[in-house]
């Protein structure tokens, strides 16, 4: 894999390399981020052992575990094939012992995997930490992809290993300037076009040809029913998930516009009180999301709330992949290509390009170059007004509103009219302050340019949202 970014990441990592003493960090994330390969590159120069778990049966984990083991003690040799220690504490002490005349790192990766197959595991961690491990050199290193397990077992209160990691890195997708990166040759509205299909997974950044187009690479790399991409969001459910039927149908069902908890219900089939239980491991995974209006403050609890696809390739499959797969199975590819062609343009604008220009607010905000800094930015909806772009600062009584437009045409002044009109119907109260923005693909035409420059209007073109990352 090409390595970009993370730089913040691999220095948290070989700082808890440098500390004296042992150390157990825990890394986790949504699958596909990278967590392997960076792991993977952290440690390639030091005297490590790398374990990845399955989904086995315990005394075939605790097999393999203990011939990694056997391997970073003997490096000139290989253990017999049937090699194993008794039990998981003899594994462990045996880790420990080597890790007191030096320095060691110790990666169990998918570790909730080996949890699933010895529940008693993190327990068993517990004590022997407690007694043994934390005098040693050990750095100890437990990676997963199920984040909810993850912070379950490893981090909340009541979790075995509480009060005894050192950290713990939480991997989130990568951003727009990463993907950038990685596709230097593109233009950016290629570069932006990628990054609201793929999203900020590496491991799908690998699977598109820089050298091809991007209808070239849907054609070939997503339509096709031996791409990776093509059966990814299955494997990603049935691979972390019980009941992937009901998963499936819900994740479908919010790609297709249905946000509301009762929509969903309906749409997926599953019954409205079951939903919440699945909604919320939905969560956990970082696949789905609620959103509530910016101005909600308490958005926990608002009504107005509702849910999105979280993981940008996951609302592209099921919304132009998923409804052609009978026409993709037999090699028809055409017709999936020409839904996708007719309305990619409003899916960029409404998948990448809005959460680039709340980014852009969010971080001219930091930087000092608005007129307020502002505490929450998002967008605002009810049933007459939506607004992709909303700042506010509420101690200071000050807004600012922005339109995002994904076209192919130059924004006009009916646009910056129709934005102010909206107003009203966003500002918290009528002695509120607001600015206005506009945020376009395609620039703006000599009029609103003019009238812009005299009221105080941001214009912001593609360029600039970009520039200053």
């Amino acid at each position: 894999m090409k390595f970009v970014n993370r730089e913040r990441e691999l220095a948290d990592l070989a700082d808890f390399w440098q500390r004296p003493g042992a150390h157990l960090v825990v890394v986790y994330g949504r699958r596909r981020t990278g967590k392997t390969t960076l792991l993977a590159r952290s440690v390639r120069d030091k005297p490590h052992l790398f374990w990845v778990a399955d989904r086995f049966p315990a005394p075939t984990l605790l097999r393999d575990f203990s011939q990694s083991i056997y391997r970073l003690e003997h490096s000139d040799s290989s253990p017999s094939p049937d090699f194993a220690y008794p039990d998981w504490e003899m594994a462990f002490r045996s880790l420990g012992r080597l890790a007191q005349e030096r320095r060691v790192v110790a990666v169990l990766d998918e570790f909730p995997y080996a949890v699933e197959a010895e529940p008693a595991l993190p327990s068993l961690l517990q004590r022997l930490w407690d007694h043994e491990l934390k005098q040693s050199q050990l750095l100890l290193v437990l990676c997963g992809s199920h984040i909810g397990m993850m912070e379950r077992e490893l981090m909340t209160y009541r979790a075995p290993l509480y009060g005894r990691r050192s950290g713990q890195l939480l991997i989130r997708p990568m951003d727009f300037s990463a993907l950038r990166q990685f596709f230097p040759r593109w233009n950016l509205i290629q570069q932006v076009t990628a990054f609201a299909i793929l999203g900020g997974i590496p491991s799908y950044w690998e699977q598109f040809e820089p050298t091809y187009t991007i209808e070239a690479n849907v054609r070939e790399r997503i339509l096709r029913p031996n791409s990776l991409l093509y059966v990814e969001p299955s494997f990603l459910v049935y691979a972390e998930l019980r009941e992937p039927r009901n998963y499936l149908g819900i994740l479908r069902a919010i790609a297709h516009g249905h946000r509301r908890m009762r929509d969903i219900a309906t749409a997926s089939g599953v019954p409205r009180t079951n939903l919440p239980r699945y909604l919320g491991i939905l969560r956990d995974l970082r696949l789905i999301e609620r959103q509530a209006p910016v101005t909600e403050r308490h958005p926990e609890r608002s009504r107005r709330g509702l849910y999105r696809l979280e993981d940008h390739y996951l609302n592209f499959y099921f919304r132009f992949v998923a409804p052609f797969r009978e026409d993709l199975e037999q090699g028809y590819v055409d017709r999936a290509w020409r839904a996708i062609d007719q309305q990619l343009d409003a899916f960029v604008g409404g998948t990448a390009f809005e959460g680039l220009c709340r980014q852009w607010v969010r971080r001219r905000g930091r930087q000092g170059h608005l007129p307020f800094v502002p505490e929450q930015v998002g967008s605002f909806w009810d049933r007459q007004t939506q607004v992709d772009v909303v700042g506010l600062n509420w101690s200071q009584k000050t807004a600012l509103l922005g339109e995002a437009r994904w076209t192919s045409r130059p924004l006009g002044r009916q646009v910056l009219d129709a934005l102010r009109a909206k107003a009203p119907a966003v500002l918290p109260a009528p002695d509120w302050h607001v600015h206005y923005a506009l945020f376009s693909r395609s620039g703006f035409t000599k009029g609103l340019t003019d009238q812009a420059e005299g009221e105080g209007v941001w214009l912001v073109g593609l360029g600039d949202i970009v520039q200053d990352e």
